[in-house]
């Protein structure tokens, strides 16, 4: 190799730069944002008051919490650990995070009776 071609060559592509820069800044925001939130949804005694009125809803809403949370980490780990499996990560955070009020809602309707069923089976036909 001459020292023009040395000079002119360019390194390796590696790391995190470019676009792929902004989805990572997305991911660990995005990251910090459903911990603040799961923070503050469990601090208020309205939600906590919940275990003790419903504790069946509540503690079925806690690991739908939890399991979305994880995936959410389970990405973010993947992103920069350079992973294969960071797209279907990311595509199943995508589905995790997107249905994660339907699959909430649908969970505490079921599980309270709050709501006849007439009224669930026309909340899943909207869906």
């Amino acid at each position: 190799m001459t020292t023009i071609e040395a000079v002119n060559a360019e390194p390796p592509l590696g790391g995190i730069r470019g676009w792929l820069l902004v989805l990572a800044i997305g991911q660990v925001l995005s990251l910090l944002v459903s911990f603040i939130n799961f923070v503050d949804y469990y601090t208020v005694a309205t939600n906590l008051h919940a275990f003790q009125t419903i504790p069946i809803a509540a503690i079925g809403e806690l690991v739908l919490h939890l399991g979305v949370f994880a995936v959410i980490i389970y990405t973010t780990v993947a992103l920069f650990s350079h992973k294969r499996t960071f797209r279907a990560a990311y595509t199943g955070q995508a589905i995790a995070v997107g249905s994660f009020l339907l699959v909430d809602l649908l969970w505490v309707l079921a599980t309270t009776q709050v709501v006849h069923p007439d009224m669930l089976a026309k909340v899943v036909a909207k869906a």
